[in-house]
């Protein structure tokens, strides 16, 4: 009981303190279905369909990479770290705290672009992502929290949205399929977590996979795991 009201009262902390509806219905969903652009602008319509499951899917990766700058600043500012080390809450509940404000945020900021790429597709099937937009959430998240307690300082953090957007959105195939690439790059690029999910998801409602979606899902799936139990050995600060 104690550890689920630490969960619940860490995460709705978060998501009061993170929500600004303006930026997470509006603004973050409009950046993350720019791409469209060249849609219209080429008149290349047949694209559509597969930008916007990349767009629905590029919302958790905005969101939680955002969560480097709330640690940095939080450890920086209000000396978080040793807050927690003099408080009573747990690591694993810090943690889960942490992922459901994130999964929750990313879910309410995708909900605009999920609701046109339904209508567009037409296929129920399409509000999959609600939970498969965990499976790119959780490990990332923890990516986030990993790096951003090991910056230094706030300034670190300047440049590395913008490289992590390059790496993670624009290089591997989110908002284009895989199979565009050539030869082995293809399969290799799938290895990217947002890539993954988007071609699993592409899979899903459009057909358009070069490989089994499932086999997608397992492997996002086995990342997750493997990120929540890293996360729960090296975020334990009762350690030393």
């Amino acid at each position: 009981m104690r550890l689920c009201n630490q969960v619940i009262g860490l995460t709705k902390a978060l998501i009061v303190d993170q929500l600004r509806w303006r930026t997470v219905i509006i603004q973050l969903p409009i950046v993350a279905a720019l791409p469209i652009y060249f849609v219209v602008a080429f008149g290349a319509w047949s694209y559509l369909e597969t930008i916007m499951a990349g767009a629905v899917v590029s919302v958790a990766v905005w969101i939680a990479t955002a969560l480097v700058q709330d640690i940095v600043y939080e450890k920086e500012t209000y000396k978080y770290l040793e807050m927690l080390i003099a408080s009573p809450m747990t690591p694993i509940a810090y943690i889960i705290g942490h992922l459901l404000a994130v999964y929750v945020l990313s879910v309410l900021s995708m909900t605009p672009l999920l609701v046109v790429y339904a209508y567009i597709v037409e296929k129920p099937i399409a509000l999959l992502a609600v939970p498969l937009i965990a499976l790119l959430a959780i490990p990332l998240s923890v990516a986030s929290m990993l790096v951003g307690l090991r910056m230094k300082s706030i300034r670190e953090v300047a440049g590395l949205s913008g490289l992590v957007s390059l790496l993670l959105l624009f290089v591997p195939p989110v908002y284009y399929p895989a199979s565009r690439l050539p030869g082995i790059l293809a399969k290799a690029s799938l290895l990217v977590p947002s890539a993954a999910l988007a071609e699993a998801y592409r899979g899903l409602t459009l057909g358009e996979s070069i490989v089994n979606p499932s086999l997608l899902i397992l492997y996002l799936l086995l990342l997750t795991l493997a990120s929540l139990v890293y996360a729960l050995k090296s975020l334990d600060w009762r350690i030393g």
